[in-house]
């Protein structure tokens, strides 16, 4: 028997628990071999273990998170707003924090948007100093090794180029004389070709060297005509004086056509591209070139 009270061993007869002093009766005595329900109770909470709640350490997780990627987007807008501030010109203070202190930076001058491109080009030319003449249809940069030639637009129908004979009077005579019905001559690309070759009538020798000039504009001028190419400036080397380098702009893009009329060779797209025209009427074929010496001299009178 065992003591109801503690689970202690009660003899028989026993009056008092000798473990917890309690009386001992037969109805309060607990003859199963079990302890107390309390007592099992209490040991079946100590056996479990307390299981830990998780929400909290999820929570603290996700609220790390959060922090992160709220700092990373914040970030990324100030960048954003910092390079898109430069780029538009829309920045109220000077951004001196992207030049290191140690760094002695002078002022710059940053033209406004009514500076006139040649005058920049003349005033960067002259700090450098590169010589410059201007002549009547272009502005020509006389480099160490290089000459640039900057057409200044002012050839135009009217332009009177030699013998009193105007440019656009020797189009319309090409027009109606030479070319096939409903083929023109791409006048704008002509003319900016005029302008980087003759450079200045003032300073043309004589008859042959202007019909040299003047057959080589046409000559190139009609081979590309209305290939929608637009001709920026020119430069060729000084060792190298009778192949030209043209800027020369298509759909928006700048690329560089190289003309060697020594060779007779032509490379297009920066040089790595070379154009051919073949046949009896290619575009430096003897046949053309006879046959535009002679339009040129019967229209500008050179015998």
């Amino acid at each position: 028997m065992f003591c109801t009270n503690c689970g202690a061993p009660v003899e028989p007869g026993q009056k008092f628990c000798n473990k917890c002093g309690v009386p001992v009766s037969v109805g309060a005595v607990n003859t199963n071999n079990t302890m107390p329900q309390q007592m099992q109770a209490g040991a079946y909470m100590q056996t479990q273990p307390k299981k830990k709640k998780k929400w909290p350490i999820v929570l603290l997780i996700i609220a790390i998170l959060l922090l992160i990627a709220i700092g990373i987007v914040f970030a990324g807008y100030t960048v954003y707003n910092t390079i898109n501030a430069i780029n538009t010109g829309k920045v109220d203070t000077p951004v001196d924090y992207l030049i290191p202190e140690s760094e002695e930076v002078e002022d710059i001058t940053v033209p406004d948007a009514n500076t006139d491109i040649e005058d920049l080009l003349d005033e960067i030319y002259n700090e450098m100093g590169v010589n410059y003449t201007d002549y009547a249809y272009a502005k020509v940069y006389d480099m160490d090794t290089n000459v640039l030639i900057s057409p200044n637009d002012t050839v135009s129908d009217d332009t009177v180029i030699w013998n009193g004979k105007t440019l656009g009077g020797f189009c319309d005579f090409v027009d109606s004389q030479v070319l096939s019905e409903g083929t023109t001559v791409d006048r704008e690309l002509l003319y900016k070709l005029v302008s980087i070759h003759v450079i200045d009538p003032a300073i043309v020798a004589d008859d042959h060297i202007f019909e040299i000039l003047m057959k080589y504009c046409v000559v190139v001028g009609n081979e590309f005509g209305h290939s929608g190419a637009a001709i920026k400036n020119a430069s060729f080397s000084k060792d190298k004086p009778n192949t030209y380098n043209y800027e020369v702009e298509v759909d928006g893009k700048t690329s560089t056509w190289i003309i060697d009329y020594d060779s007779k060779k032509v490379l297009l797209n920066n040089g790595n591209t070379e154009y051919t025209s073949a046949g009896e009427y290619g575009m430096f074929a003897d046949k053309t070139m006879t046959a535009w010496t002679y339009i040129i001299d019967q229209y500008f009178g050179i015998y």
